[in-house]
């Protein structure tokens, strides 16, 4: 009797495993981001709050000011001269810029046009749609409360009396 072969059977099966998963990988990724959150960023003197916001892809964000100065949010370029890559215009105290949306993935460096020594950072995943997202702002640190001053401890009453003093003959005296 004549053995059957699965050759043929293993080849077929093999093919079709790798289609579905080139299939996979390349619709798989086509899918839009599906959270759509809204964020803001505090923008003041102290810096901005949260100083690194990460987010999913089509997730919204702003820039509100919550400091006493006007400011005005810019992605430098690397050019000398060369005019922001990016711009919010002037933030008025109180006010809140535009709203933004990044549909790819990226990691933005800003800063504050009026004061560059305020940075902050911008991420959205690079491969998927979706990452964790850290971008709630962070509650101010507490002013440490100083400790109360020590009271000095009272005096204690005199002993008239050796009831209860310790007083040792020639050796102390408590009576002042």
């Amino acid at each position: 009797m004549a053995r059957p072969s699965y050759r043929r059977l293993f080849a077929a099966a093999s093919l079709v495993i790798a289609a579905a998963g080139i299939l996979f990988v390349v619709l798989g990724n086509t899918q839009r981001a599906s959270a759509n959150s809204s964020f803001v960023i505090e923008a003041s003197e102290a810096g901005f709050n949260p100083p690194v916001c990460a987010m999913s892809r089509d997730d919204y964000f702003a820039w509100k000011n919550v400091g006493k100065t006007v400011r005005r949010i810019i992605v430098p370029t690397a050019g000398v001269n060369s005019p922001p890559a990016w711009d919010t215009g002037d933030i008025q105290p109180g006010e809140t810029s535009m709203t933004f949306e990044l549909t790819f993935g990226t990691v933005i460096h800003y800063e504050d046009f009026y004061d560059p020594s305020l940075k902050g950072i911008l991420q959205t995943p690079q491969y998927s749609n979706a990452g964790p997202a850290s971008c709630s702002p962070q509650a101010p640190t507490p002013t440490p409360t100083p400790p109360p001053a020590p009271t000095a401890a009272p005096k204690p009453p005199r002993c008239i009396t050796s009831t209860g003093c310790a007083v040792a003959a020639a050796l102390s005296r408590d009576d002042w």
